[in-house]
């Protein structure tokens, strides 16, 4: 580990500027009082912290993901303990997908599948959207669908993925769901 003396943190002020902007803070003289920025130099001085150049890698690079997450651990900090789903039991709302009129869409996909009628339920809906998904996709639906946290979901893949990075597949897979039940 290198210690903190020899990276001066001052000079990589404009890269957690620029991520700070990314992630909304105010362009200008403003950005320095905002809450952004403030994570932002967290990460900063954590990276500072923990890099080693021993490893090949420049600090730049090295420090940028540290910026990132505490800007968006931030975020997620400030939206309070209200923000995430209620209720971990995939519901019909759920199957649905988001979409109020979820009978419509699933009903035109059953059509496609020679399966219609009252006797197709939300289950066999769901399982036949699953197969337009690629296969790491379609575990992670398949688990959240089941109860599991997106986070748990991540975890439990053969190369584990980080919540965020789970949070963006299922979302990805479910947007390519919503498509082909229309």
């Amino acid at each position: 580990m290198v210690d903190a003396g020899v990276i001066d943190p001052l000079q990589f002020d404009r890269l957690v500027i620029g991520i700070a902007v990314e992630n909304g803070a105010p362009r200008g003289p403003a950005v320095r009082d905002s809450e952004q920025y403030a994570d932002g130099w967290v990460g900063l001085m954590l990276a500072v912290r923990r890099f080693d150049p021993s490893r090949g890698a420049e600090f730049i690079d090295f420090a940028a993901p540290y910026v990132r997450g505490t800007i968006w651990n931030g975020k997620v900090r400030r939206r309070g303990p209200g923000w995430r789903r209620k209720s971990k039991e995939p519901g019909p709302r759920m199957l649905s997908f988001g979409r109020a009129d979820a009978d419509e869409g699933f009903r035109a996909a059953a059509v496609a599948d020679h399966r219609s009628g009252p006797d197709v339920d939300a289950r066999d809906q769901a399982e036949f959207l699953l197969r337009f998904l690629d296969t790491r996709s379609r575990r992670l639906v398949v688990r959240v669908m089941e109860g599991m946290s997106i986070a748990a979901a991540g975890r439990a893949e053969e190369a584990p993925i980080s919540q965020p990075t789970a949070s963006h597949v299922i979302g990805r897979a479910l947007d390519r769901m919503r498509a082909v039940g229309r």
